[in-house]
């Protein structure tokens, strides 16, 4: 065992050790979170006006399949950059692993819902997707934050999970579901978006 691991294996040990320690990000570790800010608020609001053009409006709902492209390109992407990375730490692999089943989650999620819904006949299942999946996105920011110390995220965290109240709570109040989308997309704007663009800041001035 000793002997396998070499000076390389040490000094890149050493290495990881003092990002972890002075809380350094790569640059641009921002970025996903920016696009995928920005890719949902914009398929949100998208949906919010289909509902009022399109008929039936369940049609709507396949605008969300462009987040199957979206999350390709940026996995092939962000896989790229980390083998080019000088160091890449634990974190930074836990993190990405979290992020991973979260998307695996969702998929499997949605299936489940569509399934029941067409099978029962009903409706009814639709109305717990978004709240639900906004629980499933506090959550993971809120590891997310307590893995980086990263305060924006557990922010972020808070108005994903508020998010999921407030779609509930709309149910009851207005009586419809398209106000979700509007809710959706403040808050990845609030909750992705600019920790983002604060984390690609302070990653910056770590260069």
């Amino acid at each position: 065992m000793e002997n396998n691991f070499n000076e390389q294996d040490s000094l890149k040990l050493i290495n990881e050790m003092i990002t972890q320690a002075r809380n350094n990000f790569r640059k641009g570790a921002g970025n996903s979170f920016i696009l995928w800010g920005y890719t949902i608020a914009i398929l949100g609001m998208l949906n919010f006006i289909l509902l009022h053009i399109v008929e039936p409006a369940y049609c709507t709902n396949y605008v969300w399949l462009m987040t199957i492209p979206v999350f390709i390109g940026n996995y092939w992407y962000e896989s790229k950059r980390a083998k080019r990375a000088a160091v890449t730490t634990h974190l930074d692999k836990v993190v990405t692993t979290i992020w991973l089943g979260f998307f695996i989650s969702n998929l499997v999620f949605i299936g489940s819902i569509f399934f029941i819904a067409i099978n029962w006949k009903t409706y009814i299942p639709y109305l717990f997707i978004t709240p639900i999946i906004m629980i499933m996105v506090g959550l993971a920011l809120f590891i997310t934050a307590k893995v980086y110390r990263f305060k924006p995220y557990f922010y972020g965290a808070c108005i994903f999970w508020l998010g999921a109240v407030l779609c509930i709570v709309q149910y009851s109040w207005v009586e419809s579901i398209d106000l979700e989308f509007i809710i959706l997309s403040v808050s990845m704007i609030l909750g992705f978006v600019i920790p983002g663009h604060i984390l690609n800041r302070k990653a910056e001035s770590n260069v």
